[in-house]
């Protein structure tokens, strides 16, 4: 009964690190996305030089009026505040789950949660740069948008999917063994 328990918990923690960890990525992924590439442009009211199919992704330089600014924000900040709340979790569990793995996969938890937190860093750190900024007058929205569409970020995708792979491989073996280590099959 208590191996049961202990396999039982082992489980629980390993899901919920594994749910955490999907939703930080696909909040993260948003900044990068189609879906976050049309919010912005129709938030911040960006207009294309040419009309062309597909669209080409260069954009009059327009000034941030207050009225935008607070669309942007009240929009943004709730999704800003979520990653934030997720990304402590997820530093919680990794802390937690870390009892179940050998050295080579802590290392690996570990280069994600620093890839996250650098992630986070770069594209909370720069709209939040913005929201603190006093004079709007100097704003254009193309700044928003970069930070949305920054090669720095899509070049970090791909190492940070990388990386996302290895760590659900890990929960996957991990979760695997729990089947096979119950000694009441």
């Amino acid at each position: 009964m208590i191996i049961q328990q202990q396999l039982q918990t082992k489980n629980d923690l390993l899901i919920k690190y594994q749910k955490c960890a999907i939703k930080i990525v696909d909040d993260l992924d948003y900044f990068v996305s189609e879906k976050g590439h049309y919010d912005i442009v129709h938030i911040l009211n960006l207009k294309e030089k040419e009309q062309h199919s597909p669209p080409l992704k260069d954009y009059f330089d327009v000034i941030i009026t207050e009225e935008m600014r607070n669309r942007y924000f009240d929009f943004i900040d709730p999704l800003l505040e979520e990653i934030q709340l997720q990304l402590k979790e997820l530093n919680y569990l990794s802390n937690v789950i870390k009892v179940f793995l050998d050295p080579s996969e802590q290392k690996i938890i570990d280069l994600f949660l620093i890839r996250i937190r650098n992630k986070e860093k770069f594209i909370c750190g720069n709209i939040k740069r913005l929201g603190l900024e006093e004079d709007i007058s100097k704003w254009i929205a193309i700044d928003f948008f970069k930070i949305h569409n920054s090669p720095v970020n899509k070049q970090s995708n791909k190492e940070f999917a990388n990386d996302f792979n290895k760590v659900c491989e890990i929960i996957n073996i991990q979760l695997y063994y729990k089947i096979n280590e119950l000694p009441f099959r």
